[in-house]
């Protein structure tokens, strides 16, 4: 593709997203990012928040709280 200068292979997608958000809060200057709530990101800091929250505790759905992920 003409637009992309450089492509960054990656061992897995949580690798992929830890480092998109890296290169975008690098970018913009910016610190916080925008997740789907209750979506699988990866398995990072950046992403472990919210993945499955328990329906009591997520809060109202126009304006949820962030759950951290629970280990099984």
């Amino acid at each position: 593709m003409p637009s992309l200068e450089k492509v960054r292979f990656v061992s897995s997608g949580g690798e992929g997203t830890l480092l998109a958000i890296q290169l975008a809060k690098a970018y913009t200057g910016k610190h916080k990012v925008a997740k789907i709530e209750g979506g699988y990101h990866g398995s990072h800091d950046y992403a472990n928040v919210s993945v499955h929250p328990p329906l009591e505790l997520a809060g109202d759905a126009t304006s949820p709280r962030a759950y951290p992920m629970q280990g099984d």
